[in-house]
């Protein structure tokens, strides 16, 4: 695979995680320091 389609796939996929509620878990659980709740979602 090409080095820049690397870089799309990569970005892509990233900012489709970080829709998800295990993102938003993972920022709350960090904030409030304590572990996370994962959901898988």
């Amino acid at each position: 695979m090409p080095l820049a389609a690397s870089v799309e796939l990569d970005a892509n996929t990233q900012a489709l995680l970080m829709h998800g509620e295990d993102y938003a878990e993972f920022h709350a659980a960090f904030t409030e320091k304590r572990p996370p709740k994962w959901r898988g979602r």
